[in-house]
């Protein structure tokens, strides 16, 4: 887990992304983002496509089940590259993303 200060989302004190690795993949994720108001799923849905247009890797998801927004990166194992690098990278780019997008899922709070 890294914390990133953000310089962006001013709600935030920190960016927490933690890197799960597996044996042929790893998953970034920056958990809990926030809870949503869902009382309009389609503007909800809406955003949230909005924003995912606009990064290349990182997915901004609604978790219906918990009830908040978190941001995940999925990254496959390549054996002939510097896997334990590609998740660094990965980790610090999901940071910065959620820095660059956070102000715009503070519309869908509670």
């Amino acid at each position: 887990m890294i914390r990133y200060t953000p310089s962006k989302a001013t709600e935030l004190e920190a960016i927490s992304v933690q890197a799960y690795v597996y044996e042929d993949y790893a998953t970034v994720a920056a958990l809990n983002l926030l809870q949503p108001d869902t009382s309009d799923m389609l503007k909800l849905y809406q955003t949230l496509e909005s924003i995912n247009e606009s990064v290349s890797f990182v997915r901004f998801v609604y978790d219906a089940k918990n009830n908040v927004i978190y941001s995940r990166a999925d990254i496959p194992y390549v054996a002939d590259a510097s896997f334990g690098q590609m998740v660094e990278r990965c980790v610090y780019l999901t940071a910065r993303v959620v820095d660059e997008h956070y102000n715009d899922l503070t519309a869908l709070k509670q």
